[in-house]
């Protein structure tokens, strides 16, 4: 329960009607991710892993929606508003290991500095959920020894804790992804082939455009969780965030193979003599005797 009436606090209210505003954007990209691999699915481990992520993302998405819209029906005084939050944020958490775990493979291997990087990709992963089982760890403990108020919980130190942890994680992921969005499309600009290939790709998928998108919501996220350490009326980031894995997935999931005819495709482990350092688990896509990554196979 909140105890606070919509007059009262005005930081409050925006945070819960900007959480609220990203809820279905969410819900729609997260049904485009499971589509897009779902056509392709070849049962590679990481396309099962993104397929349960999608599946599970948007049960999320429609259980935050369902929070919000009764949040705001109840004028904030839904009882049960702690207890829900907690357990969907511990699910959210927990459900974007995949994503993070997909990042890292993608950016060693478009990448070329970090081809060397590959064989770490467990023990990035293992640092990540490190920090999240921290962050989780804290909401919890916070919201328990409030009775799940929300507005007492505010209060522990332990929920601060807990927002630092949560820029943390978020910083982790987003920094490699944004990153590595922009070694691709230097990539594009580099290489006429696929310079080309992404001119046909452009009036179904803009890499500027959502590589924008990210940004945004990177910033959306970011910037209320420091804002939240020292006034934690400032909550919009922890419901924000899921619209910023399902961006992230989806371009790090994102394949010029699957909107480019014509292109013919081997994979590293038949030809290991001809790429020099990608890893193993890579696809290789050929165009007119260029080649690049296409997919990251499990």
């Amino acid at each position: 329960m909140e105890h606070v009436a919509f007059g009262i606090s005005p930081v409050l209210l925006l945070s819960r009607l900007a959480g609220l505003s990203t809820c279905l954007p969410s819900l729609i990209t997260n049904v485009n991710i499971f589509n897009c691999v779902w056509q392709r699915n070849k049962g590679r481990r990481v396309q099962t892993a993104i397929l349960i992520y999608a599946v599970v993302a948007g049960i999320i998405d429609i259980a935050f929606l369902a929070c919000h819209v009764t949040w705001f029906y109840t004028s904030g005084t839904w009882p049960s508003w702690g207890v829900a939050t907690v357990v969907l944020q511990l699910l959210k958490r927990l459900n974007s290991a995949v994503v993070v775990f997909l990042v890292f493979l993608r950016s060693t291997v478009l990448v070329p500095s970090l081809h060397d990087l590959h064989s770490y990709r467990h023990a990035y992963l293992v640092v990540y959920l490190a920090i999240g089982c921290t962050s989780v760890i804290c909401h919890v403990y916070s919201y328990a020894q409030a009775g799940w108020v929300s507005s007492l919980a505010y209060e522990h130190m332990a929920y601060r804790m807990h927002r630092i942890m949560d820029a943390l994680a978020v910083a982790y992921y987003t920094v490699p992804a944004l990153l590595t969005d922009l070694s691709f499309m230097a990539m594009a600009k580099a290489n006429p082939q696929i310079a080309s290939r992404f001119s046909v790709l452009k009036p179904f998928f803009n890499t500027s455009v959502y590589f924008g998108f990210e940004m945004v919501m990177t910033l959306a996220v970011l910037v209320p969780l420091f804002l939240g350490v020292t006034d934690t009326l400032f909550g919009s980031a922890a419901y924000n965030e899921a619209f910023l894995l399902a961006l992230v997935c989806q371009n790090s999931s994102y394949s010029v193979r699957a909107a480019a005819p014509g292109v013919t495709t081997r994979s590293k482990s038949t030809a290991a003599g001809q790429v020099t350092g990608a890893p193993a688990s890579v696809t290789i896509i050929t165009i007119a005797g260029k080649e690049f990554v296409s997919e990251i196979e499990g």
